[in-house]
């Protein structure tokens, strides 16, 4: 059994949950969303200069073959370096999504604690548990006779109590996730600022999970991303001219990836009302080679109403965008985030159960009216958030199918999740339409729902 503690919500959250699920599958989620998930995903990137003559699928297939090799090999070497069995962390290609690559995450439970320890805040905690090491700047507290190259216990700072430099051991509410080797002493870590850190802090040789992330030197080549939000873009089923709109596009994963299917005319218009956020978008655009595909604005999704002219989206934001501007729109609004894992604890986002009942359904279903207007007749659209709340997935699909006639589910040519719940507005054969990704039944991966619509006139 994982010794990470169930994820902590307030008693009226749970109260809640126990009104949509059993008390044994609520109590399975809980721990479930306390841990990572059992496989790591890897992205090929394609840019668009990688073989213009293919189609993306094509080209997809030769990258990744390129790519495969390369990949098995820096991972052989990872686990060689951490004495871990390389036949454990064979890279596989997905056999539905010719992008997806991936390798397992194994539990590691059995491991003796060392004496000295060191302190992370619960973000580089969650890395750990996803195969990272920690860089210099996630590292809180080290013990004052802590010296490079010893061997270290890495705890979890669980209440962000812990002061950054403290010399004397932590007695907080902390979690071990594992073992490392420090590799810069105190000295060099707590004399500066964590901005003015880089580098490696541990290499972790025995953490709890055991997998591997992303190579050195790979990093614009495949891209960490759980396979969910890889098939959610899929399945916009994105054509070469086609224009899409990625109407809440942080962090960008999606848009970067929808770029990279536009080999023709095609175009993204990403937005978000974050400058940074947008700013980000447009810098990952560079990085994995699709900037000219890509055209980001600051602006908030529920309000595009107006005539501008679609060509060059000129008027965005100000006069916003024409109705049956796009052939593909990706929504992926925000939510409660009640499927992110793993999660150290509780988040913010699950404090206040009015956010599950009304205050995120009402967002979405405003974003939804934008969305609609805006897709052509014949378009696609795909729904998704990373919450197992019904009321901001199956609700939100059964009230756009209510208001529009026009909108209609249709089967998704790729099907890994498995069905969306009864009693939230949809029918049985439309649950069968959507895709529900619960950790307790698809432990590979994060809590998700996906739904796919067209809009027939």
């Amino acid at each position: 059994m994982s010794p990470l503690p169930p994820l902590e919500v307030p008693s009226e959250v749970a109260a809640f949950f126990l009104n949509v699920y059993t008390e044994t599958h609520w109590e399975t989620l809980r721990q479930q969303l306390a841990c990572p998930p059992t496989t790591t995903y890897f992205r090929v990137i394609v840019p668009l200069s990688y073989r213009p003559d293919l189609d993306f699928t094509s080209a997809v297939r030769e990258r990744r073959n390129e790519i495969l090799p390369e990949l098995q090999s820096k991972i052989d070497k990872h686990c060689i370096s951490r004495n871990w069995d390389t036949g454990q962390y064979k890279v596989l290609c997905h056999s539905m999504l010719d992008d997806v690559l991936y390798l397992p995450v194994l539990e590691n439970f059995n491991i003796e604690k060392p004496e000295k320890e060191v302190m992370i805040d619960t973000s580089a905690g969650t890395a750990v548990l996803r195969g990272a090491d920690i860089f210099a700047p996630g590292i809180l507290a080290a013990e004052s006779d802590t010296h490079v190259d010893n061997t270290v216990a890495i705890m979890v700072d669980m209440d962000k109590k812990c002061l950054r430099g403290r010399s004397k051991r932590f007695d907080g509410r902390k979690i071990h996730v594992g073992n490392g080797i420090l590799k810069q002493s105190r000295q060099a870590i707590f004399s500066k600022k964590p901005s003015e850190l880089s580098g490696d802090g541990v290499i972790m040789t025995d953490p709890i999970y055991k997998t591997c992330g992303i190579p050195q030197g790979m990093n614009d080549q495949l891209f960490l991303q759980n396979i969910t939000s890889t098939l959610a873009s899929a399945l916009l089923e994105v054509g070469m001219d086609h224009k899409v709109l990625d109407m809440c596009a942080s962090p960008g994963g999606k848009s970067i990836h929808i770029a990279s299917m536009c080999r023709g005319f095609g175009c993204v218009i990403a937005l978000d009302k974050n400058k940074y956020k947008i700013d980000r978008i447009l810098k990952n655009a560079q990085i994995y080679q699709v900037e000219k595909k890509v055209r980001a604005y600051i602006c908030d999704s529920t309000n595009l109403e107006g005539d501008s002219k679609p060509d060059e989206f000129k008027g965005l934001p100000g006069q916003g965008l024409a109705s049956e501007s796009f052939d593909r729109i990706m929504l992926d609004p925000p939510c409660t985030g009640l499927g992110q894992r793993p999660v150290f604890g509780t988040t913010s986002e699950v404090q206040k159960v009015n956010s599950f009942r009304t205050a995120q359904p009402a967002y979405q279903k405003r974003l939804m009216t934008q969305a609609v207007r805006l897709l052509k007749v014949g378009g696609i659209m795909v729904y998704s958030t990373c919450t197992l709340n019904p009321h901001e997935n199956e609700e939100v699909i059964a009230d756009c199918l209510s208001r529009y006639p026009n909108m209609q589910l249709i089967d998704p040519e790729v099907k890994i999740g498995g069905p969306g719940l009864l009693n939230y507005g949809l029918n049985a054969e439309d649950c069968e339409r959507v895709q529900r990704f619960d950790p307790t039944t698809h432990p590979e991966t994060v809590g998700f729902f996906i739904a796919k619509l067209c809009r027939t006139s």
